[in-house]
């Protein structure tokens, strides 16, 4: 009961605070399929992903809150700051970009990467042969990231 409730009350916390909500549209299935340990398997059961996101994307509607799913295709690969893939195991926890130094928390570049994303609607920052601004300019903070 204790999930159920953490749930709730996470899920009702981001929709009042957001009026954009972008999430990896994940399947949860697909990723228990492809664990590669049994331990991996177990923790997408006991985060309730799928229940997270079907109860933010249900309040989310009732809200009228925006809601825009990302295709989750390299957005942890990807540097959110110059655009190049820079290839990492599920155990590195940091993203090293060799092209232009970012050094950040993997999470929080796959983050950056789903906001530029569910913005544009087109996750690459190189266009032309130039790089796009960065992804916080012009854009309101009411947006929240789901990256799981």
């Amino acid at each position: 009961m204790a999930v159920k409730s953490h749930l709730e009350k996470t899920s009702l916390e981001i929709v009042r605070n957001h009026t954009r909500i972008m999430m990896e549209d994940l399947s949860v299935k697909g990723l228990r399929s492809i664990s590669r340990s049994s331990s991996m398997t177990i923790s997408y059961n006991d985060g309730s992903l799928g229940r997270l996101r079907q109860r933010i994307c249900s309040k989310a509607m009732e809200a009228g809150r925006e809601i825009v799913l990302v295709d989750p295709k390299n957005t942890s690969q990807m540097c959110s700051g110059c655009g190049i893939m820079v290839h990492k195991g599920l155990g590195d926890r940091m993203h090293i970009c060799p092209g232009c130094g970012l050094a950040m928390d993997r999470d929080l570049n796959a983050a950056l990467n789903i906001l530029r994303s569910g913005l544009t609607d087109n996750p690459s920052l190189a266009t032309e042969g130039r790089i796009a601004p960065p992804i916080w300019q012009g854009h309101e903070w009411s947006s929240v990231l789901i990256s799981i």
